[in-house]
């Protein structure tokens, strides 16, 4: 998630409500970033590393 990104609080207190709940949820904050930055993946080196990160966070959940 961007630092900048509009939903960033609401997104925050998802997380902080999925961990006082027992579930098992990341959110990554990610500064001087763009909304969907993710999509600038062939540009950008974080977004690559971040997508990368995404996949493997499913990989170790699908495993379980």
């Amino acid at each position: 998630m961007a630092s900048s990104e509009p939903l960033l609080d609401d997104s925050l207190r998802l997380a902080e409500r999925a961990h006082a709940a027992d579930v098992d949820a990341r959110l990554e904050v990610a500064p001087n970033m763009l909304h969907v930055w993710h999509l600038y993946a062939m540009m950008l080196e974080e977004a690559r590393i971040a997508i990368a990160r995404c996949g493997d966070a499913l990989r170790l959940a699908l495993a379980q």
